[in-house]
């Protein structure tokens, strides 16, 4: 082999070097591309989950609080003279008895299922009925009254439900005396025991968890025994 020979092998040889390092520097720029697509593909994924993970949280405490906010207002209502005397008005057993001349012994009636007269929070500020005594009444996610509640398979749109029951003269005839049908009187007798009762079925199963009836839902008490309580705590 001449000088001529060995010097174009040794160019053909420096070539071939060449190539092959290009083509290791452009496999290398690709495979650390996909590696960085494959790093900001897994956190934008993260991330994602991040988010939802905290709408979801955000979400199941908003529904406590909208629970919260359905049984004060259930309370408050039937603590309040003058939307109670619309609820015993409106109920047939409470009337019964409220409607009797003053003095008038009333006869004990066993826990009945009540509509509640109050004010919703998104009304007009006139009372309607605010908890009523129907399978599919309900409230939905922001406290407003709804029609779809659904305890077998749920409802987004309408996941709780108030079951309130009240109690003529608990005590027996000894305090279930009429004392006449205006507001203010309704408020004093006959004695009247509630239990209020909330329920919480949304369908979807990650939301199973958000709301816990059973810490939210007070003992049963007589009507105004609540208001003297907090009197005496002040």
């Amino acid at each position: 082999m001449d000088a001529q020979e060995r010097v174009q092998v040794l160019a053909l040889c420096r070539s071939n070097k060449m190539k092959k390092s290009r083509d290791q520097q452009k496999g290398s720029v690709i495979l650390m591309a996909l590696i960085a697509l494959t790093i900001i593909g897994a956190g934008a994924f993260l991330y994602a989950r991040w988010i939802q993970s905290l709408n979801l949280q955000m979400e199941k405490a908003d529904m406590r609080a909208v629970g919260r906010l359905i049984i004060e207002q259930t309370v408050n209502s039937i603590e309040n003279d003058q939307t109670w005397f619309l609820t015993a008005k409106n109920n047939v057993l409470l009337n019964n008895c409220l409607s009797q001349a003053d003095d008038t012994v009333c006869t004990p009636q066993p826990m009945t299922p009540t509509d509640i007269w109050g004010i919703p929070p998104s009304a007009t500020p006139t009372a309607a009925v605010w908890a009523k005594a129907q399978a599919t009444a309900g409230f939905n996610m922001y406290g407003v009254p709804c029609s779809t509640f659904n305890a077998t398979s749920g409802d987004d749109a309408c996941p709780f439900h108030l079951d309130v029951q009240t109690q003529i003269c608990p005590g027996g005839p000894t305090n279930c005396i009429a004392k006449g049908a205006t507001a203010t009187q309704a408020a004093s007798r006959p004695d009247v025991l509630v239990q209020i009762k909330l329920s919480f079925h949304p369908a979807r199963p990650e939301l199973f968890s958000a709301v816990n009836p059973d810490v939210l839902n007070p003992s049963p008490y007589l009507r105004g025994q609540r208001n003297e309580n907090a009197k005496a705590t002040c």
